[in-house]
């Protein structure tokens, strides 16, 4: 009996050397994934689990750290950690005493302004040079003594004249009007009608004469005060204070001719409230949109004076002057950052860039484009010159002048983004998924999206330490926690002694591919050939299926040490497509994967 020569079928082989991270398309390219957690793309282009973090527990008064309240903003001021909540304030741990703290605050926030950092809402300067913090309030409320009200030059003489024309243009008839008070540009000046011309008498303002009026105030300041016509009737006064003394001050802010203030009344100190503060260029910076303190409407961003975030009203025409400016773009602020030289303000459908270095030549310049929607301002950060924020869509980036899209970014349907943040030039997004917290991390050299877990969630990052480290609030104790390849070896600055470190147990990972399609339509996956890094404590587990409704099949699982190849047999049922499904505990690392098709076999007419 002849047997027919048997024709051995053809094989053909698909190497991935190179692997991407998550991938946002129905089938992602070889070497990217559908689906993933726990990679890193520090080590591309190999596919390398992240590195295992260093936890370090805080201590507290009596046993572990527990805020008071729901964390709210993680900063730092140099070596310093302050963590804010809707009730308290901690600076190393230690709550600072800050009177009339209000509670459940949900909008609190640190802004460091060199050394000291400014709390927001509650208008607190906070100093740390010194040997014990400083609290600063930069407002406060008190009752006055009866106060005189009179206009005044700037040396506190009494303007005398008892009949004058109180208007931006001078009056038609100076025989009747010698005296002319120019109210134009905010400012009061006063011209006498002297030998056929106006001739001026210098600017004038108001005097605000009591015992004790000046203390606690200083010039640049903004008070708030009731005041009283000659007949009786009540209203809010705002005044700029330009000069002080213990017992007078000198003030702008309007006109008010033969009234006072009865003993009994307020006077507040008040500063501008801010949608959004941020500090740059040795300013403090913010931007309003709604009712600002005297209740009118405002669309402004508005900046302190130099060196100096107490005073905001200082507008004397020179380089260390305050700011304020007015804006025509609707709708509220969403987000800010500095970029270079450059401050930008976010609204959702625009970008306001402000430039310049003096009050004299900051220029404001509106740019439409997709913008940070509403209650997103902590998804945004600067990475190399280029911002990074969230807005519809998805991940954008901005250049100074375009933004664009990234179209890697994973797909963002479902995902809540929480906040951002930058780490040695990577971009971090913590977001909420079904329940499920994530990190999301960019390398932009790579372009690679890779998502680690979040199971605390973290409420904040900061640098401390040469590191950043995340806090990771918990209701038996809360800790720091880095990344073990830049974490320092302990972190000092919090109570008396440096932090201990303990390391994370080995964490979880998965990758899923996309189709890995064949060479043939209809194919047998015969082998699988990795060439691998695995150290003695770390599981690898690979599984796969044949075609997108196929079952997942385990092909093998190695739990010593390997540095080297590794090949697993495969019987997969006859598709175009193969996937696979890495997974593991521990460090592990994939330098090379092949995968061996072949045609699968058929009966013909010749046997």
């Amino acid at each position: 009996m002849r047997l027919p020569r048997l024709i051995p079928l053809p094989q053909k082989a698909l190497t991935l050397t190179r692997f991407y991270g998550l991938e946002n398309a129905p089938a992602p390219r070889p070497g990217a994934f559908a689906a993933e957690e726990n990679l890193t793309a520090a080590d591309a282009p190999l596919l390398s689990v992240r590195p295992a973090r260093s936890f370090y527990d805080l201590p507290g008064e009596n046993g572990p750290f527990v805020p008071d309240g729901a964390v709210t903003d993680f900063a730092s001021v140099g070596e310093t950690a302050v963590i804010c909540t809707e009730n308290a304030v901690y600076l190393n741990g230690e709550r600072l005493d800050i009177p009339d703290l209000k509670q459940g605050e949900r909008r609190r926030r640190a802004v460091p302004f060199g050394a000291d950092f400014f709390l927001a809402p509650d208008a607190v300067l906070v100093k740390t040079a010194g040997d014990a913090p400083e609290i600063c309030p930069l407002t406060f409320e008190r009752a006055l003594p009866e106060v005189l009200v009179r206009p005044v030059y700037a040396d506190f003489t009494l303007f005398q004249p008892e009949r004058f024309w109180l208007d931006k243009n001078a009056p038609i008839d100076p025989a009747e009007w010698p005296d002319w008070v120019d109210d134009s540009a905010g400012r009061l000046v006063h011209y006498h009608f002297t030998d056929g011309a106006w001739v001026s008498r210098g600017e004038f303002y108001m005097a605000l004469l009591g015992t004790g009026i000046g203390q606690g105030l200083a010039p640049g300041d903004r008070i708030e005060t009731d005041v009283y016509d000659r007949q009786t009737y009540r209203r809010k006064g705002y005044f700029t204070v330009v000069k002080r003394e213990d017992d007078r001050l000198l003030v702008t802010g309007g006109f008010i001719h033969g009234v006072s203030l009865p003993s009994g009344a307020t006077l507040k100190k008040v500063i501008p409230e801010a949608d959004l503060l941020i500090t740059h260029g040795n300013r403090l910076w913010g931007c309003r949109r709604g009712k600002n303190e005297a209740g009118q409407d405002v669309n402004e961003i508005f900046a302190s004076a130099l060196g100096d975030p107490t005073r905001w009203y200082d507008f004397e025409q020179i380089s260390t002057d305050s700011y304020r400016v007015s804006l025509g773009a609707p709708g509220p602020f969403t987000g800010a950052a500095a970029l270079g030289q450059d401050l930008l303000f976010f609204k959702e459908d625009a970008i306001v860039r402000v430039g310049g270095y003096t009050p004299a030549d900051f220029s404001v310049t509106v740019t439409p484009a997709a913008g940070i929607p509403l209650g997103r301002e902590k998804c945004l950060a600067v990475i190399d010159e280029l911002v990074w924020y969230v807005g519809d869509g998805g991940v954008r980036v901005y250049d100074g002048a375009l933004a664009r899209s990234l179209p890697g970014a994973p797909d963002l349907t479902g995902v809540t983004p929480r906040f951002a943040a930058a780490e040695d030039g990577r971009f971090l997004l913590f977001a909420a998924e079904g329940g499920k917290n994530r990190i999301f991390v960019c390398d932009p050299v790579s372009g690679d999206w890779h998502a680690e877990d979040d199971p605390f969630p973290v409420a904040g990052c900061a640098r401390l330490g040469g590191a950043v480290v995340c806090l990771a609030p918990a209701s038996d104790g809360t800790s720091f926690f880095a990344r073990r390849k830049h974490a320092p070896a302990s972190l000092s600055g919090w109570g008396r002694d440096p932090l201990p470190r303990r390391e994370e147990a080995p964490c979880r990972w998965f990758a899923e591919t996309g189709p890995l399609t064949a060479p043939d339509p209809n194919c047998v996956f015969r082998r699988l050939t990795l060439r691998v890094s695995l150290p003695g404590d770390a599981v690898l587990t690979l599984e796969a299926k044949a075609g997108a409704f196929g079952k997942w099949r385990r092909l093998g699982a190695v739990r010593t040490k390997r540095e080297g190849t590794l090949s697993f047999r495969s019987r997969t049922e006859p598709a175009d497509a193969l996937f696979l499904r890495l997974s593991g505990v521990g460090d592990c690392r994939v330098h090379a994967l092949t995968l061996i098709a072949e045609a699968a076999g058929e009966v013909t007419d010749r046997g």
